[in-house]
């Protein structure tokens, strides 16, 4: 019966997760609430109390933890000097409800042993919204965006989430479980994964997301060199064909009459050029405030920073100075080592764990996709974030206890 309850809230949880929907509902610092912030507070949050309350809480991999809790210990000492006390309070917010989802999907994951059934589930409420985004439904037209202009056009020229957001953010939702289906073909060699491997990679093509795409290929390509495994050159004849597939793609783009103003861009010298006057800006504001910077979540005044710095190591340096700012960077590039660590120790024995070595590339690229984007800018998107490591952590304990007994 516990198992079924649980279940259920898993499949719930996932469902909001993967289609946000917006409810125009003020609350406090926040302009509109999601059906997942309702989620995570009315139902997440008490089921982690009453799991400690009787003592049912035990989370491994707590240096992992301890990372990802960093940034909001650091976020709420800002509020000593942030410049936009509402903005911050909203950070923490958001950080708050990133932990929650840890601690939650970590005791599911772990204790339920979270298939790739559950995994599909996921990405059927990821993509479902997509979906009725383009049938037309106003329920899931792009959030607080004006119907018409450019960026709203971009939602449907580029892979894009109508309740999450464009295409950047998207992509990085995609990337974890990319990775985690093309280690499990290579594993299992079921042609169900090879299929879910092709339809994820042409997903990540269709974002156009040029850091995301590189940086996840790349961690796939230098994690197989460094694990020498004896699949490696059927890998790397995959990772061939799916390439020259995504290019295919790329191709019928380009026969678009819309292609030459919305996804040309995304390999113009002017987009280039645009993205070193963000970064221009983002030093300048850093070097403006170096000790402190500006608060959690907060941003100076400046037209080249409306939409991010495009740089979440630079972004956490503009928000709580060089000095916390660099302790928030170190906390994410910790996260890779000691995923790389456990992967290590595993090899080591020679069994290793496909979660594991999930979580370890993963971690890897998503190093490389904050060094081009602010992937930290998305509420959402955080939480998948967080999600995602607990899910990779609390399987790779969940398998282990399982052996032991």
């Amino acid at each position: 019966m516990k198992n079924i309850i649980e279940k259920t809230l898993l499949v719930s949880f996932f469902f909001c997760l993967g289609s946000p929907i917006r409810l125009n509902i003020g609350v406090n610092f926040f302009d509109s609430v999601s059906i997942l912030d309702i989620f995570i507070f009315t139902i997440c949050f008490p089921y982690i109390l009453t799991a400690i309350f009787l003592n049912d809480v035990l989370i491994k991999g707590k240096r992992i933890l301890i990372a990802l809790v960093i940034p909001i210990f650091i976020s709420i000492i800002s509020l000593l000097w942030t410049e936009d006390l509402i903005q911050t309070l909203r950070n923490i917010i958001i950080y708050f409800e990133c932990i929650i989802s840890f601690i939650f999907i970590y005791m599911l994951s772990s204790r339920l042993l979270v298939t790739s059934k559950f995994i599909g589930i996921l990405l059927i409420f990821l993509f479902f919204p997509i979906l009725m985004m383009w049938a037309g439904f106003n329920l899931f037209l792009p959030y607080n965006v004006e119907a018409g202009s450019a960026d709203y056009v971009s939602y449907f020229l580029r892979l894009s989430h109508p309740l999450i957001g464009r295409s950047n953010a998207l992509a990085g939702i995609i990337a974890p479980f990319f990775i985690l289906f093309f280690y499990k073909y290579q594993d299992k060699k079921k042609i169900k994964d090879l299929v879910i491997v092709i339809m994820l990679l042409l997903s990540l093509f269709l974002t156009l997301s040029r850091g995301v795409i590189l940086a996840t290929l790349i961690s796939i390509f230098i994690y197989m060199i460094f694990l020498k495994e004896k699949f490696f050159q059927n890998s790397f004849v995959l990772i061939i064909i799916l390439s020259f597939f995504g290019y295919g793609i790329f191709n019928l783009y380009m026969v678009l009459e819309v292609s030459d103003v919305y996804i040309l861009d995304r390999f113009d010298l002017g987009n280039i050029s645009s993205r070193l006057e963000y970064l221009s800006s983002a030093i300048q504001a850093l070097q403006n405030k170096p000790l402190l910077g500006y608060g959690g979540g907060v941003l100076p005044d400046d037209e080249n920073l409306i939409y991010g710095v495009h740089n979440s190591f630079l972004e956490f340096m503009i928000n709580y100075g060089v000095f916390f700012g660099m302790i928030c960077c170190i906390s994410i590039i910790y996260i890779w080592y000691n995923f790389n660590y456990l992967n290590n120790l595993e090899i080591s024995f020679k069994k290793g764990n496909l979660y594991l070595k999930s979580a370890t590339t993963y971690s890897f690229a998503l190093i490389l996709i904050l060094l081009s984007q602010a992937q930290y800018e998305g509420s959402i998107l955080r939480i998948f974030i967080y999600v995602t490591f607990a899910f990779f952590l609390g399987r790779y304990y969940g398998d282990n206890h399982a052996k032991k007994s």
